[in-house]
């Protein structure tokens, strides 16, 4: 089995190391506040299970701080139940995510985090890197890609497997709602899905 441990992992790629690997992957969210574990996946692999003993952890509307229900995507709000050096009361963490709507196969009813979404700052833009993510990482024949907004056209310099076709860039556009053009060219590697940023011009 694998663990991934990033803030955001496109369902595309986790679908791809599975189907590489085979083998399942988990998901974990944490962050340096929470020692770096949170919620994390059980077997079932539908929700992740928060460590709901330790901290309290709401979704709120990221512009008025109002609670949000089970479902409704909003920016994770993080208070400590047991800390006594670092108390944190409705701590902004800055993702984005939802609370499970509904109990884990499981049988757990405890609260847990259906999914995290990205970086409120990485969401923002109507283009942005964690939708390209998405659409792109799930093409078959992709390695990686760089993102380029000049003016209202979106430039990606695509890097492909030997031999395997470009994302065809008028359904891209159609996708995105932007004119499309797309590059094939060998990219340096060190890229981290999630990490990188988007290029504006």
């Amino acid at each position: 089995s694998l663990l991934l441990s990033a803030d955001y992992v496109p369902a595309s790629l986790v679908e791809a190391i599975e189907r590489t690997w085979r083998c399942p992957v988990f998901l974990h969210y944490g962050m340096t506040e929470t020692c770096y574990g949170l919620a994390v996946q059980c077997a079932a692999r539908e929700v992740m299970h928060l460590r709901s003993g330790e901290f309290l952890i709401e979704v709120a509307d990221p512009l008025t701080g109002a609670p949000l229900p089970p479902g409704q995507e909003g920016e994770i709000l993080l208070t400590t139940l047991e800390s006594e050096a670092l108390p944190l009361i409705r701590y902004r963490t800055g993702d984005i995510g939802r609370l499970a709507a509904s109990a884990c196969g499981c049988g757990s009813t405890l609260p847990a985090l259906a999914r995290v979404s990205g970086r409120l700052e990485n969401l923002r833009a109507p283009i942005n890197i964690h939708r390209l993510d998405e659409l792109l990482f799930a093409h078959p024949t992709l390695r990686n890609y760089a993102a380029r907004l000049e003016g209202d056209c979106l430039q990606l310099t695509v890097d492909l497997i030997d031999g395997g076709a470009a994302p065809d860039a008028r359904v891209l556009s159609d996708t995105l709602g932007v004119a499309v053009s797309v590059e094939c060219a060998p990219l340096p590697p060190g890229r981290t899905p999630g990490k990188r940023r988007m290029g504006y011009a």
